[in-house]
């Protein structure tokens, strides 16, 4: 009878045995620590901002976010600008419908949508001049509310 040297009785189940040690606990010893990706921070920010404004809080870190370098996080700030009803962003949100980045527009004019309870057509795709009467009408409806805001924007 030859008996392999690689396979003695026995040895089958060392040799999993220590495969299964590799596999559990060598990747444990080699992890590093992994930052959370930025916009994953900033949308926990805005989370936090968003349920801070359903209490009563401030909105100053969505107004700020909305001036962001990143047109990700001004689009996300928008979208956090709309579910936290947060009127006082309204004139930024305007002001970024004109965003070079379409994404950003869009958010932005749905945002205002959002908070002024009515749909002004906007259209990413639409020529400059036409953006712009939209704009400047989301501006009117804007600042005839403003003189007397909706009940849920008064504080």
């Amino acid at each position: 009878m030859h008996e392999s040297l690689l396979f003695r009785p026995g040895s089958a189940l060392l040799q999993v045995g220590l495969l299964l040690a590799a596999f559990v606990i060598l990747p444990g010893c080699s992890r590093q620590s992994v930052p959370p990706h930025p916009l994953t921070v900033v949308a926990a920010e805005l989370d936090a901002a968003v349920a801070a404004a359903g209490q009563g809080g401030s909105t100053d870190r969505i107004r700020e976010l909305l001036a962001h370098e990143l047109p990700d996080v001004r689009a996300m700030a928008a979208q956090a600008a709309a579910a936290a009803g947060a009127w006082e962003c309204m004139p930024a949100l305007i002001e970024l419908i004109e965003d070079e980045e379409h994404a950003v527009a869009a958010r932005a004019a749905a945002a205002c949508a959002t908070l002024l309870g009515m749909d002004h057509g906007h259209d990413t795709k639409a020529s400059a001049d036409e953006r712009a009467k939209i704009k400047q009408s989301i501006r009117q409806a804007y600042e005839t509310m403003n003189k007397n805001p909706p009940p849920q924007y008064r504080k």
